[in-house]
């Protein structure tokens, strides 16, 4: 895997209004870090007082630095034809299309590879995909924040360390995330096919493990009573819907057992319609997601078709 992985500060967040401070970049061939570039960019209007604090740039550092037109050559030859890569990809790539545009020339690529986006996927349970959230949780080693060739290092070691983690999902799901990926960023589709190529031939042999239904995927459960988990959807093929589903609405409607047993008890057609559709998915081994109205009195159908099943 080859990218360019960017970063960059500015004075703001409008790509058309506001300048940039500082560019970041670092070329990652297969893990590793092989080369940097870092400039500062000389703005064309102060820098606001917010922005100074939170990035450490004043305008001492930039006053002399060199002119826009002067770094995107040197930028766009850096990253050559080679992918992209950055942490909220669509806001470093609206900068720097339109400032290479104000200079004269034109970024090569407008797709690439947003570790956000990858962040978001492959960690969902974390509350925060910031930059600096995520190398926190993963161990990455900073040398500052809000500077941008140490965000753009901080950025290349967490694509490393989301591909580590990829690697440890069925391949069959990496492949949908690449297919899907695809439909919007072939960069990124590669991405997840270059992580599918390196993934260790122990892992791969692995995969046994993964038990696939209805197009999800399931870790094998282990231990007493996993072959009965895993058989429980097999147990119930001999038996036909209607078999279940007429034992369970002979406990729901007028009377029968809860009538008996339950003062007041009025069958409702809600129930017995989710009857119908709960006891399809026992008896074919699916899931069923039902939309019970408030008033329905849910919980009846369920707990009836599980007393009636064999």
């Amino acid at each position: 895997m080859h990218y360019v992985v960017v970063d960059i500060e500015t004075t703001g967040l409008d790509p058309v209004a506001d300048d940039i401070l500082e560019i970041g970049a670092v070329r990652l061939v297969n893990g590793e870090i092989v080369d940097m570039y870092q400039t500062f960019v000389r703005p064309s209007r102060p820098i606001p007082p917010d922005i100074e604090a939170l990035t450490g740039i004043s305008l001492a550092m930039v006053e002399h630095a060199l002119a826009l037109t002067d770094v995107i050559p040197a930028l766009l030859a850096f990253i050559g034809e080679v992918p992209i890569v950055a942490h909220n990809l669509p806001f470093d790539r609206a900068f720097l299309q339109r400032k290479s545009e104000q200079a004269g020339y034109h970024l090569a690529s407008g797709d690439g590879v947003c570790t956000l986006n990858l962040g978001r996927v492959l960690a969902p349970r974390l509350h925060s995909h910031r930059l600096e959230y995520l190398a926190r949780r993963l161990s990455i080693e900073r040398t500052a924040e809000h500077r941008a060739l140490a965000d753009a290092q901080a950025t290349a070691k967490l694509l490393v360390r989301l591909a580590e983690k990829a690697q440890k999902l069925p391949i069959s799901v990496l492949d949908r995330l690449s297919q899907m990926a695809a439909l919007y960023s072939p960069a990124t589709a590669d991405w997840f096919r270059a992580v599918i190529d390196g993934v260790p031939t122990d892992a791969v042999a692995g995969q046994d493990k993964i038990v696939e239904r209805d197009g999800l995927a399931f870790t094998k459960p282990s231990g007493e009573g996993a072959d009965d988990i895993l058989s429980q959807g097999a147990s119930l093929e001999p038996f036909r819907v209607e078999d279940i589903a007429n034992r369970a609405r002979a406990l729901l409607e007028p009377g029968g057992a809860l009538s008996q047993i339950l003062d007041g008890y009025e069958p409702r057609k809600g129930q017995l319609e989710m009857l119908e559709k709960v006891g399809q998915a026992f008896a074919e081994g699916k899931h069923a997601l039902v939309e019970a109205g408030t008033g329905t009195g849910n919980r009846w159908p369920t707990l009836c078709l599980r007393r009636c099943m064999p």
